[in-house]
Order: C-alpha cells, then structure tokens, then sequence
C-alpha cells in the first residue's frame, strides 16, 4: 500500500513506472473530485463525446460547447473556440495573451504557476488555477448537455473562483485554517 501510495501521489518510481503529473495533480488546493477529475483528464479518461462515441455509435461526436471537430479531452480543453476564449482571459488577466496549443502544454503552465518550494497563499491559489478552469468549462460543458443552459466566459470564470475558494480553506495560513 505504501508503494502504491508513493508511487501515485508523489511521483516515485513503481516497477520501472514513474506517474510524472501525480504530484502535481493530488498537491493541489482544489476539492478531491476536481483533483480526480483532473487525473482522469491527464489520463485522456474524460467521457467526452468521442469516447463516449465508442460504446454509443448514433450520438453527436462534435463539441458540445463550439459545434465544431470531435470533442476529445485534447479539443474541449484546447481546441475549443470558447475554452481558448477562457485562456486568453486568463493570459490577458496574467499580462499576456496566453493559449494552450495542446494539454502538454497545459500541464507545463500548471506546473511553472506551482513552485514547489514557494507555500505562500498567491501560490497556492495560482495552483489550483488550471485545474479549477478545466473543471469549470468541464461543469459547463455538462450544464449546456444535460440542462440546455447558456455557457459564458463569466460563468467559467466565477465557477473557476468558486473551486478555488473551496479549496483554500485547506491551505495553511487561510484564515480559518486549522
């Protein structure tokens, strides 16, 4: 159990395998089901329309949220008109015009906005950034499927903050902490 353990949150070698993102992954100050949400989209394990199109051949393939390509991890977070539109909010608020071109890359800026060494509260936040967008546009995502509701940046942005405000009462020096 230990092994497992080491192996998976923190990123230590297990029968020749290393699990790189883990760290970063479960170390973030996000609730437990976006930091499972995120280790399932780092595995390409989301049940986006293109993988659900496997076990379901008549269903729509195309983005739920532009109406264009096939909406794999890759497009819905990436690809997407309207999450690129979220991540140049996000490179605009930053000081620059930043977009993925693809979740490497995502993964990269996840893990530059988290210095290890650096436990202050700014950091912690900036953190949980990327991780609390990718939910939110995944939370849209499903609240334009299943319920038909209007999805915007804003609404993005505000369940971005939301997710990031759950999760800072486990940061030490939060007021409130423990």
């Amino acid at each position: 159990m230990r092994l497992t353990y080491s192996w998976w949150v923190q990123g230590k070698p297990f029968n020749g395998n290393v699990a790189r993102k883990a760290p970063q992954i479960w170390g973030c100050k996000v609730p437990l089901k976006v930091r499972f949400f995120m280790w399932l989209a780092y595995n390409d394990r989301l049940l986006t329309r293109a993988y659900r199109s496997i076990w379901r051949p008549g269903d729509p393939t195309s983005c739920a949220l532009c109406g264009d390509d096939l909406e794999t991890t890759q497009h819905l977070f990436c690809g997407c008109a309207f999450a690129r539109e979220v991540w140049l909010n996000l490179g605009s608020s930053l000081g620059g015009g930043w977009c993925p071109s693809d979740l490497n890359h995502l993964w990269e800026l996840g893990s530059r906005l988290s210095r290890r060494n650096d436990r202050s509260l700014r950091s912690k936040i900036l953190q949980s950034l990327v991780p609390a967008i990718m939910w939110a546009i995944w939370i849209g995502r499903n609240d334009k499927i299943f319920w038909g509701t209007l999805v915007s940046v804003e609404g993005v942005w505000e369940g971005a903050k939301r997710n990031i405000g759950v999760g800072l009462p486990l940061c030490r020096g939060f007021p409130g902490s423990s």
